[in-house]
This record gives C-alpha cells, sequence and structure tokens, in this order.
C-alpha cells in the first residue's frame, strides 16, 4: 500500500480514491475522488455531527468486472476507515471506558473479545477465507457476502490501524 498524501494534512471532505498502481503492482492511496477505470475504491467523509448531529460517509467502488468483488471490499472498507478513524477512535475511547468500569465483577470484555473470536473463525471458514481455498468464493450467496463484508472490516481494521 503506497499513500501518495500527508495523511495528517488530509481532509475527508474531499476525498480519497484507492487505485491500483499497475507499474508496482500494488495498491495506492490518492487525496481526492478519482472515480475512474482505474479506481478501485473511493469516498469522502462529511462529518457535521457538531452542527447537526449527523455525518455522511460516502463510499464506491469501481463497477467493472475486472476486479474481484474480494478487492473491491477490502478497498471500500479501507478507504472507510481511513476516512472515519477519528470517529471509530472516539467511539472506542468511550465505549471501552464503560466495559472496564465492570470488568472485574462481569467479565463483559472477555466474554464479548472470546465471542468475537469464535464468530469470525466461523465466518472465515464457512466463506473459504482459509489459506488452501482461500482464493475461491463460496457458491452459496448468503456466505458469498458475508466474505464480502468480512473484507471489507478487514480493509476497514486496517484503513483505521494506518
Amino acid at each position: 500500500m503506497k499513500i501518495n498524501f500527508d495523511i495528517e494534512q488530509f481532509e475527508p471532505a474531499l476525498g480519497i480514491s484507492m487505485m491500483f498502481d499497475k507499474q508496482n503492482h500494488k495498491m495506492q492511496l490518492n487525496q481526492g475522488l478519482s472515480g475512474g477505470a482505474d479506481a478501485i475504491a473511493w469516498g469522502n467523509f462529511q462529518d457535521d455531527i457538531k452542527d447537526s448531529g449527523w455525518s455522511q460517509l460516502y463510499v464506491h467502488t469501481n463497477p467493472g468486472t475486472s476486479l474481484s468483488n474480494d478487492v473491491k471490499m477490502y478497498a471500500a472498507g479501507f478507504v472507510e476507515g481511513l476516512l472515519t478513524c477519528a470517529r471509530i477512535s472516539q467511539f472506542y475511547a468511550n465505549n471501552h471506558i464503560l466495559l472496564l468500569k465492570d470488568e472485574s465483577t462481569h467479565h463483559a470484555l472477555m466474554n464479548i473479545k472470546t465471542l468475537l473470536e469464535n464468530e469470525i473463525g466461523f465466518v472465515k471458514f464457512k466463506g473459504n477465507i482459509v489459506p488452501h481455498i482461500m482464493a475461491e468464493e463460496p457458491a452459496d450467496a448468503y456466505w458469498k457476502h458475508i466474505r464480502y463484508q468480512l473484507f471489507q472490516l478487514w480493509g476497514l481494521n486496517d484503513g483505521y490501524n494506518f
């Protein structure tokens, strides 16, 4: 992944675009909305919570068939995670404090982590996201879409952490 702008200075309202760098065979992120043939995903985030109490996130993927849905969903998730990272961080900080408050008596945080680990393992298995068959989408439409959601979540996590 190559980021072509200063992450500390970018403005989410102006948008970002995930492109594929054909020369270096890697994804690259550019500032601005570039929904063209080379764009994998693009989006922008209008954060008006202080004024109206609402925010608006717009994320798009390339409608072409030359890119796999897994790649499109990962790229869309990365765009979403990077655009909304400040708000995700605020939510995490607020929610984590509440969970820690009762952790010694109710063990909610450990229970949530265990549940999520079990659920993600099951979803990865049903969505063919295991090493020997990862390239194959499931035949069942439901599990195919669950797979796409997991790729989007994976991208969102990577975008947030970046």
